[in-house]
């Protein structure tokens, strides 16, 4: 599993253009400060660990999503990559919710989120922690169901 991680983090990097500099980084675990999204309604937060989501470029952060947390239909601008690295995520690409249709995405799984195609999920007991990767700017479109 170990190996499978580290494939997937150098085949995420390697598939984009090489246009962004990089700077040899280490970040340990006890430096991961976490950040508010500030979408109102939700206690989701995320750490960047290279680059910004809202600039052009390669980004990837960690996301984490409390306990009991539903995000309601939505979309994003770009292809993105996502490993679970923590929890289990029940996830299903619709665009209106409906916990019936789910499919549970345990640690270690991966998926990918596909540009501008909506996608719902939710957490049950426990939080979640994801690993994104993607092409910035991005940003979060909600989907509004009537």
């Amino acid at each position: 599993m170990k190996y499978f991680l580290t494939l997937l983090i150098f085949y995420s990097f390697n598939i984009f253009p090489q246009t962004q500099n990089f700077t040899p980084q280490i970040i340990f675990p006890d430096e991961i400060k976490w950040k508010s999204t500030g979408q109102k309604d939700y206690s989701v937060e995320t750490f960047s660990l290279l680059g910004n989501p809202n600039e052009n470029g390669i980004y990837v952060q960690m996301v984490k999503i409390p306990p009991n947390t539903k995000l309601l239909p939505h979309f994003h601008p770009d292809n993105r990559t996502v490993y679970v690295i923590e929890g289990e995520f029940f996830y299903c690409y619709e665009n209106s919710f409906d916990e019936t249709k789910e499919k549970k995405i345990s640690k270690g799984s991966f998926f990918t989120e596909p540009a501008n195609q909506p996608h719902f999920a939710f957490t049950k007991e426990n939080y979640v922690i994801l690993y994104v990767n993607g092409i910035g700017p991005t940003k979060t479109t909600f989907i509004t169901n009537k």
